[in-house]
C-alpha cells in the first residue's frame, strides 16, 4: 500500500480517471449528475459530488506536490484562496449555506491546478484513446442530447482522433466523427450556446488559417469568405427567434423602454416581497438518474428516424407561426438579463462593496420583481442568478474579482498565444472550445454551475499540461 502510493503515476492516473469520469458525468447528465450529494447530520447544507471530487483531487495532489518547489506566484494564488474561505465562512456565517454556493465561482477553477497536476502523456495510450472515442460516438449515435457540450465532446473527439499514430485508425475515426457528429446541434442549441458556438468556429477558422503557409492575401480572402459563409449557415439554419433576438440590438433597446416605463410605472405600489427560507438549489427540478435515462432513451432508433422523416416532410410554412410566437420571449429574455444586470451593478455602487457583496447575500433584482418576472423561481428559492458570470465575479468579490477575470482572460490569450506559435491544431481546437464557454459565459452561469464549470476548468487544466508538454518536446522556453 506504502509503495501504491510513493507511485506519483499511479496517484496522477487515478486523478485524471476520476476527473475524466466526473467530465463524462456532468455532460450525460448535468443536473442529476451535479446534485447527487450527501447529507451528514451535523452540516446544514449537503455536500456534492462537485465538491467530493475537489477533496479527493486534493487529498491525492498531497502525495505529489513537493512544497520546496512552490514558486512566487503561488503564494498569489494561495493568498486569492483565502480572501476566497474568509468570505465564504464569513457569508456562511451571516447568511447561511447559499455563501458556498456562491464560493464555488471562484473555486472550481482550482480544477485548473488538478488537471495541470494529474496529466500524464503516458496515460493517454493508443487503447484509452480509442475507448474514449469509442464511448463518444456512441453518444453522438445514440443522439444524446447535450445542448450545452456538443461542441466541447465533438472537439475532444477530434482532437483524440487526430493524436491516433495509425493512419488508417485515425481515418475510420474522423469518418466515425463526420457521419456521426450532431452537426444540427451547433447551430439549433439555445440562444447563449449558439453565441458561444458561433465565436469558437470563427475563432478556429481564423486561428488555422494564420498558422496555414497560405499567401497572406489568400488568407484575409478565405477568411472573410469562411466567415460570411459562417453567418449564412446561422442564419438559414439556426432557430430564427434566437437569432434575431441576438442581432437585432435596436428591437432589444426598444423593448427595454417599453418595460423600462412599465417599471417606472408600477414601483409607487410595489413592495418587496419578504421571503424568509432562502434555498440552495431546487431538488424538486431534479429527475432521478433512472427518471432521466429512460426519458432520454425512450424513443428508440427506429421512432427517431419516422420523427425525422415527419420533420422533413413539414413544409416552412407550417414551422414559421411557431417561430414567430417564440420571438417575443427571445426579446424578452434578453430584456431581462438587462434588467438583472442593471439592479446588480446599481446595488454594487451603492453599497460600495470594493471587495464584492457577502456570499450568502440573495441577490435581488426589482425591476424584474416589479414587472413580477420570473416571480416561480425567486419566491421559491428567495434569489435569482445574475445569468452573467463576468458580472456575478465584480458583484461577489469587487476589484479582487475583477482582477480574477482579467487573469483569466490573459491567461486564456497567453494559452492561445503558444499553440499558435507552436501551429497546434489540436491546441487551437482546444482553445476554441474555451473561447466558446468564455463567451456564453457573458450570459449563463458558466464559472458557477458545476456541470458547466467543472468540465470547463479540468479540460482547460489538462490543455495547460500538454501545451507545457509540447514545449519540452520541442525544446522550447516560457
Amino acid at each position: 500500500m506504502i509503495k501504491i502510493i510513493e507511485n506519483k503515476n499511479f496517484i496522477r492516473n487515478v486523478g485524471i480517471f476520476l476527473i475524466g469520469l466526473f467530465f463524462y458525468g456532468y455532460v450525460l447528465f448535468p443536473r442529476v449528475f451535479a446534485e447527487l450529494h450527501i447529507q451528514f447530520p451535523f452540516f446544514n447544507f449537503p455536500i456534492f459530488v462537485g465538491e467530493i471530487l475537489l477533496i479527493i483531487c486534493f487529498i491525492l495532489s498531497l502525495f505529489i506536490v513537493d512544497i520546496k518547489k512552490i514558486k512566487k506566484w503561488h503564494w498569489g494564488i494561495i493568498a486569492f484562496a483565502g480572501f476566497i474561505l474568509v468570505k465564504a465562512f464569513y457569508g456562511y456565517y451571516q447568511w447561511g449555506p447559499l455563501a458556498f454556493r456562491h464560493a464555488a465561482l471562484f473555486y472550481y477553477p482550482i480544477l485548473i491546478l488538478f488537471g495541470m497536476l494529474f496529466y500524464r502523456k503516458e496515460f493517454f495510450s493508443e487503447p484509452v484513446k480509442l475507448i474514449l472515442i469509442f464511448s463518444f460516438f456512441i453518444i453522438f449515435l445514440l443522439k444524446w442530447p447535450m445542448p450545452y457540450g456538443t461542441f466541447t465532446v465533438g472537439s475532444v473527439f477530434l482532437v483524440l482522433a487526430m493524436s491516433l499514430k495509425s493512419k488508417w485508425i485515425r481515418r475510420f475515426c474522423l469518418l466515425l466523427l463526420f457521419f456521426s457528429f450532431p452537426f444540427a446541434a451547433l447551430i439549433s442549441a439555445p440562444r447563449n450556446v449558439l453565441l458561444g458556438n458561433l465565436f469558437g468556429i470563427i475563432f478556429l477558422v481564423i486561428a488555422l488559417l494564420i498558422i496555414s503557409r497560405i499567401k497572406y492575401f489568400y488568407k484575409i480572402i478565405m477568411g472573410v469568405f469562411m466567415i460570411i459563409f459562417i453567418f449564412l449557415i446561422m442564419f438559414k439554419y439556426s432557430f430564427m427567434n434566437a437569432f434575431s433576438s441576438v442581432v437585432d440590438i435596436k428591437g432589444n433597446i426598444e423593448r427595454y423602454k417599453i418595460y423600462e416605463n412599465q417599471r417606472i410605472r408600477k414601483q409607487e405600489s410595489f413592495e418587496l416581497l419578504v421571503i424568509e427560507n432562502i434555498r440552495l438549489y431546487n431538488p424538486e427540478r431534479v429527475k432521478t438518474a433512472k427518471d432521466c435515462i429512460l426519458s432520454k432513451l425512450g424513443r428508440n432508433i427506429k421512432e427517431i428516424k419516422i420523427a425525422e422523416v415527419r420533420q422533413k416532410q413539414k413544409k416552412p410554412q407550417e414551422a414559421k407561426p411557431q417561430r414567430e410566437r417564440d420571438l417575443e420571449i427571445a426579446y424578452n429574455n434578453a430584456v431581462f438579463r438587462f434588467f438583472v444586470w442593471r439592479d446588480m451593478m446599481s446595488e454594487f455602487l451603492e453599497k460600495k462593496a470594493f471587495l464584492g457583496l457577502d456570499f450568502g447575500w440573495p441577490l435581488r433584482s426589482v425591476s424584474i420583481e416589479t414587472l413580477n418576472w420570473g416571480y416561480s423561481k425567486w419566491s421559491r428559492d428567495g434569489w435569482i442568478d445574475g445569468h452573467n458570470s463576468y458580472l456575478t465575479m465584480i458583484y461577489r468579490a469587487g476589484i479582487i474579482g475583477f482582477i480574477w477575470i482579467i487573469f483569466l482572460i490573459s491567461l486564456l490569450c497567453v494559452v492561445i498565444r503558444d499553440f499558435i506559435i507552436l501551429k497546434s491544431v489540436s491546441g487551437i481546437i482546444l482553445c476554441s472550445v474555451f473561447i466558446s464557454w468564455f463567451v456564453s459565459a457573458n450570459f449563463m452561469p458558466i464559472f458557477e454551475m458545476p456541470y458547466y464549470a467543472i468540465p470547463l476548468w479540468s479540460l482547460f487544466g489538462v490543455t495547460l499540461a500538454y501545451l507545457k508538454d509540447i514545449k519540452k518536446s520541442k525544446k522550447i522556453k516560457n
